[in-house]
């Protein structure tokens, strides 16, 4: 689980119960806006893989310093756009807890004598 795409997936498995590019796709309205350039016929994970973690490694690890003002905007932009679907994934994940435990309850008052 050492890429960044696998690592993505796992988690929105753990939190959704989908794919990290199926729950993308269902809350695109939080990602729009980050998303320039991107084409819809490929993975949002991959997206995100090529405009801001590969170039978070160019920096940090290969010292790469010669970025311009608008990729260091879109890398912001691209941050907060995931966090915001992180946030979503989190939701999710409380509402179906919540659910369980309002089904756990419902079923044990209607067993109870």
């Amino acid at each position: 689980m050492r890429s960044i795409g696998k690592r993505l997936d796992e988690l929105s498995r753990f939190l959704t119960r989908r794919p990290f590019d199926e729950f993308a796709r269902l809350r695109m309205d939080l990602l729009k806006p980050a998303l320039i350039d991107y084409d819809p016929a490929t993975s949002i994970k991959d997206f995100f893989q090529g405009r801001f973690f590969d170039r978070r490694n160019d920096f940090v690890h290969y010292g790469k310093i010669d970025f311009q003002e608008a990729d260091g905007r879109q890398c912001l932009s691209l941050a907060s756009a995931l966090l915001d679907l992180f946030h979503a994934m989190d939701m999710r994940r409380a509402e179906a807890l919540e659910d369980a435990h309002r089904n756990a309850r419902e079923k044990a008052a209607t067993t109870t004598p």
